[in-house]
């Protein structure tokens, strides 16, 4: 063994000889590179799949291969395998990985099909076809005599191979996060005997509803302008680099700001034509506007049954991608296989909970130590109790909430001590409190009976409201609009914000926000923002959860229900969910508007023919009105 830094020499040393005992070991700090290429070999090779496409896969082998064979820990994702070469080893074996490494895993990583060096063809969310009722290892063939092949039958099919070529001891796990976390619960679904246990970690899970390109049907344009420009165009495969080109004219050039770059397009269907040759994803998106068999088709969690291995679901508080998708991922698993379905979240961005240095986003700061305590405390006993054998079953829910954010308050704060475990999310007592939004502008749990009454704004797609206080300094989507302060738009007369009483108290809320809305409009269509902020002593509003709804879907996703202009309508829907302590000398705001620009594309509110394909003329102002009776139900703790 090669000479280690002494800090890291002892804690390395005692992850690896309290690894024999029957606790589980998590492994403090970062391990020395030097040691693990002392210790691991690395072999890249090419994983043959049932309809002979083969699988690019990086293979990590501890030197000193235990008796009995050692678990393994895999990986599948589309972003490639970097850095590639036999003696070039990945970066996060001694971070996120580290503690697998230190116990003597075999750690795998995958390209998945279409992908980098991988052959076949890419397809995106590609929906699961195979029969996933523990049957994945039996072959199938379609009309035309073709192998039936999905991402699920290639996890099983990578599964069976490692199974048969390495000295394991017969027992898988998978993780990821995003994609790969996606690719975890699709791999869950292929109910492979040798996989034990799961980590679909911030997975993209349904597309239309709440993961990264819609949110309740409503597209999220700077997303999907960015990502979908870089990350879904036409790829030459296989390729090292992945083959991906960037389409032109999705992002502000020099001297051009977020903002103003798509207001100048004036329409959805201008600042997508870029797409119609290059992105194969759009096309679909185009083909089906509202949420019809091929969106459902998509959706992985439908496929869930109680044979699928144990499974931790991992989700950010304050994820911009995806935090729909683990809640979703979380209910549905839990709904089949009630005693092996774990879950943990904390105030995390978009796979916060594998930085080390993550303390705050904008400015609202959340204290220290997050991610190792998730990695040591949580995630790998998880698998050590599932791979290993060892340890005690884990608690069934982690939480870390958010609350305090103020940095003279929260910096460097270590919040090992502020985790809560639960038996179910959201917990079992929490009741659910009706917060009234009031014509005079007050947050209160007293119901108001002048039902004619309200406060009305104009939504003018000319001047939309801007998603972020720091738009205007914006080429890209900023991820610290999750908790960003709100205060610059509290004086806008598009926006309507309501204000409760200072609290005198801990109020604790944990779970998902219902939205009712009585509402009055004068076009056929727009949308609905509501936001909920906590409100610090010294001014700073934080968004702890928005959301939009378009009123064409108040009657179901299925197909636009235009409203008839003028006519009094509710609009009903749940924000994704918070775990959230409003603290003594807090306040309880919420904000309501009609646009969230570039975060959304603008809605034309008029009925057209189909919304993607809206152009300039399809644009109109609405005159909004909210209307007494109108709340928002929080789950209270």
């Amino acid at each position: 063994m090669k000479t280690l830094k002494k800090p890291i020499v002892l804690s390395l040393l005692a992850c690896l000889l309290l690894s024999a005992n029957l606790q589980a070991q998590p492994c403090q700090g970062k391990l020395d590179p030097e040691w693990i290429k002392a210790n691991y070999t690395k072999r890249e090779t090419m994983i043959p799949m049932r309809d002979g496409a083969c699988l690019s896969t990086a293979i990590y082998e501890p030197v000193d291969k235990p008796e009995g064979g050692s678990p393994v820990m895999m990986t599948r994702t589309p972003y490639g395998l970097k850095p590639y070469g036999p003696d070039e080893y990945a970066s996060d074996l001694g971070t996120t990985y580290k503690n697998y490494v230190a116990n003597g895993y075999i750690i795998v990583y995958q390209s998945v099909r279409g992908t980098y060096l991988s052959e076949g063809e890419y397809v995106n969310i590609r929906p699961v076809v195979s029969d996933n009722g523990c049957h994945v290892g039996s072959i199938a063939y379609d009309e035309d005599g073709m192998v039936i092949v999905d991402d699920a039958s290639d996890s099983y099919d990578t599964i069976e191979w490692l199974t048969r070529n390495t000295k394991n001891n017969g027992r898988v796990g998978i993780k990821g996060v995003s994609y790969p976390g996606y690719y975890s619960t699709i791999a869950a679904i292929s109910c492979h005997p040798a996989l034990k246990a799961a980590s679909p970690q911030a997975p993209v899970t349904d597309w239309w509803k709440g993961d990264d390109f819609h949110h309740n049907g409503e597209l999220m344009m700077a997303d999907c302008a960015s990502f979908g420009g870089s990350f879904l165009v036409s790829r030459k495969a296989p390729a090292a680099d992945g083959g991906k080109t960037r389409v032109r004219g999705m992002l502000p050039g020099e001297g051009e700001n977020l903002y103003d770059f798509y207001l100048s397009k004036g329409s959805i269907g201008e600042i997508f034509k870029p797409f119609a040759d290059s992105v194969v994803f759009w096309n679909d998106v185009l083909a089906h506007p509202d949420y019809d068999a091929y969106w459902e088709a998509c959706e992985p969690t439908s496929h869930f049954t109680a044979n699928m291995p144990a499974m931790l679901v991992v989700g950010g508080l304050f994820d911009a991608e995806d935090f729909y998708g683990p809640y979703k991922t979380y209910r549905d698993a839990l709904a089949v296989k009630p005693d092996d379905v774990f879950f943990a979240t904390g105030p995390w961005y978009h796979g916060a909970w594998r930085n080390f240095s993550y303390d705050h986003m904008d400015n609202a700061w959340f204290g220290t130590h997050s991610p190792e305590f998730f990695l040591d405390e949580i995630e790998y006993p998880f698998f050590a109790y599932y791979l290993e054998g060892k340890g005690e079953k884990p608690q069934p829910v982690w939480v870390l909430p958010s609350g305090e954010s103020d940095p003279a308050i929260m910096d460097g704060v270590c919040t090992d001590s502020m985790w809560e475990h639960y038996d179910s999310w959201p917990a079992a007592d929490a009741k659910g409190k009706k917060l009234y939004l009031r014509a005079d502008g007050s947050v209160s749990a007293k119901h108001p009976w002048a039902w004619f009454k309200g406060r009305s704004y104009v939504s003018d797609p000319a001047s939309p409201v801007p998603y972020f206080h720091k738009v205007f300094e914006q080429k890209k989507r900023d991820r610290d609009y999750m908790v960003g302060d709100q205060s610059f738009v509290e004086n806008r007369s598009d926006v309507l914000t309501y204000k409760a009483e200072i609290q005198t108290d801990t109020t604790h809320f944990m779970g998902p926000v219902k939205v009712h809305l009585r509402l009055r409009q004068s076009t056929p269509d727009a949308d609905y923002i509501v936001k909920l902020i906590d409100e610090r002593p010294d001014g700073y509003q934080m968004l702890v959860r928005a959301e939009v709804m378009p009123a064409r879907y108040r009657k179901g996703f299925t197909e636009a229900c235009y409203v008839k202009p003028g006519k009094t309508f509710t609009l009903d829907y749940a924000m994704p969910d918070i775990a959230h302590r409003f603290l003594p000398g807090h306040r309880l705001v919420v904000q309501v508007q009609s646009s969230w620009f570039p975060l959304v594309a603008m809605n034309p509110q008029n009925a057209v023919d189909n919304y993607y394909k809206a152009v300039a003329e399809d644009y109109q102002s609405a005159e909004i009105k909210v209307l007494n009776g109108s709340y928002i139900s929080i789950p209270i703790n």
